[in-house]
């Protein structure tokens, strides 16, 4: 029985991006980022026809000007927005998880993981997918539940190509990501 090991402990900034990355890959987070950056400037254009048919070009320019500055600056606002939000959600929600250590063991048939709360196994089917980011890898299961592995642990590159090896599943590199 071949057996492969890593141990682990997560911090705030392992699940800040691992929330982040999911609310990037999330097509309903993406949708509603979309609709916001263009919803208020639409709104602000329609408000400066109203002063610019009204003959008040003074108002209807500074409008219009307000809508191209919502438009400009609006991604910079929702990613620090995002960014607040997922650290309070994690401050709030994640507190018992952080900096507990843990243990991920991959058998031939399955993958486990201990920690002070409690073990878990998966059996090797159940995993979708394997994600490379710049810094971790997560490890996602058809429950879509998944499993975060930061990359300066000990050993998880290792265990990352005996869990490729033994799923037939080949990482998804994705190491251009950023929260954008």
């Amino acid at each position: 029985m071949d057996v492969t090991t890593v141990d682990l402990t997560l911090g705030n900034d392992d699940f800040l991006v691992f929330q982040l990355y999911t609310a990037s890959k999330s097509p309903t987070v993406r949708q509603a980022r979309f609709k916001s950056r263009l919803v208020i400037p639409v709104l602000y254009l329609l408000i400066a026809v109203v002063f610019l048919l009204g003959r008040n070009y003074a108002l209807g320019g500074a409008v219009v000007a307000a809508g191209g500055l919502w438009f400009l600056f609006y991604p910079a606002y929702s990613r620090r927005k995002y960014r607040k939000h997922y650290q309070k959600h994690i401050a709030e929600n994640y507190q018992n998880r952080v900096g507990v250590a843990g243990h991920l063991k991959l058998t031939d048939d399955s993958l486990h993981f201990d920690d002070v709360s409690g073990q878990s196994a998966v059996k090797l089917e159940a995993i979708a997918a394997i994600n490379e980011l710049p810094g971790h890898y997560f490890i996602k299961l058809k429950q879509d539940v998944s499993l975060i592995l930061p990359k300066s642990m000990a050993g998880a590159e290792d265990f990352i190509t005996a869990l490729e090896a033994k799923t037939g599943l080949a990482r998804t590199p994705e190491l251009a990501w950023v929260w954008r």
